[in-house]
């Protein structure tokens, strides 16, 4: 059975939209339901190929799970995200996965978690699964625009108790003002088990110049991921024989390093 789970993982399924709306200036909150069971578990950092139809398939981080549901954040950016956003209530459309490792918290550890716009993504789910652990968690979530923040707590039905939030924001208005990689020489960057960044290249190069020596300093990376089954080799990890859709796509900074060295300014 388990078998069968991991192969049907990388076919397309079709899904049911529940709720698609824009929660702030930049981000939009997807909800859908499965009209097939998964029969294989979700975890942190897991991701999905959301397929819209006749238009392109789309590499989305799992930003939420209940029993029923499957919940995901995105921004517009082309064509594919810009359709997807107008799709309404009991619209369908196909996903496949869960793709890639995940990466889970183990009980009791203390993360840090750097989310720079919309790597804010997978940090709910996360959230949860850690929490449920005793697993203590920090998130410093850092934008351009104030007006990106939302309620994650509120929107996603979490405990207020257990994890600590900091914004930061370029426009200075919400939060603390600066980047989110700013906050790192303010932290005991000694006192946690896992520090990871989600985001930007540009923001993952930064952080992992400063935690270059870290041995438990990681990053999440978006490179491009088409069939998401380690075929078409898209997904590649330059100067690895690594894919973010197999292997990740959580890497530590030491492995991501020739990736994030070729980020253009």
């Amino acid at each position: 059975m388990q078998k069968d789970a991991n192969i049907a993982k990388y076919f397309i399924k079709p899904a049911k939209i529940i709720e698609n709306r824009k929660i702030s200036s930049d981000l939009h909150l997807l909800k859908i339901k499965l009209m097939q069971k998964l029969h294989i578990s979700i975890e942190p950092f897991n991701f999905f190929n959301i397929w819209v139809p006749r238009v392109d398939e789309i590499p989305l981080s799992i930003a939420y799970a209940d029993n029923e549901s499957l919940f995901f954040l995105y921004k517009v950016r082309g064509l594919g995200t810009k359709t997807l956003s107008q799709l309404n209530q009991n619209s369908f459309i196909g996903v496949k996965g869960p793709l890639g490792k995940g990466f889970k918290p183990l009980p009791n550890e203390k993360w840090l978690v750097i989310a720079g716009g919309v790597g804010i993504a997978p940090v709910p789910f996360l959230l949860k699964w850690g929490l449920s652990l005793g697993t203590k968690i920090d998130v410093v979530w850092g934008v351009k625009k104030s007006s990106e923040f939302f309620d994650v707590a509120n929107v996603f039905n979490l405990p207020q108790e257990g994890w600590k939030l900091i914004k930061v924001s370029e426009d200075c208005i919400d939060g603390l003002c600066g980047l989110a990689t700013d906050v790192l020489s303010n932290m005991n960057i000694a006192e946690y088990d896992v520090i990871i960044a989600i985001g930007p290249q540009q923001m993952l190069k930064t952080f992992c110049t400063l935690l270059k020596d870290k041995e438990n300093a990681y990053v999440s990376l978006e490179n491009i991921v088409k069939c998401g089954f380690g075929v078409c080799g898209s997904c590649y990890v330059k100067e690895s024989q690594k894919l973010v859709c197999i292997d990740g796509p959580v890497f530590k900074c030491s492995e991501a390093v020739a990736s994030l060295e070729n980020t253009l300014y």
